[in-house]
């Protein structure tokens, strides 16, 4: 159970250093953002399953790239 995060229940990797992540088996309630998985240029791979992700306002899985805001 993820609570009270600012921003995104889960934040995924950052920038190009994600590499190969599992994130699976969360609940995630009422957050902006659900999971946060960073697509910028040179991320390596996320496996994004069986999360259950409630009341996201801004979406439930958002890629997001820190080269942008």
């Amino acid at each position: 159970m993820i609570e009270n995060a600012a921003v995104a229940g889960i934040a995924v990797g950052w920038g190009q250093y994600l590499r190969d992540v599992t994130v699976t088996g969360n609940v995630v309630p009422r957050r902006g953002v659900g999971i946060a998985v960073s697509v910028t240029p040179g991320a390596g791979s996320a496996v994004i399953a069986d999360n259950l992700i409630a009341a996201a306002k801004n979406g439930a899985i958002v890629g997001m790239d820190l080269r942008k805001q």
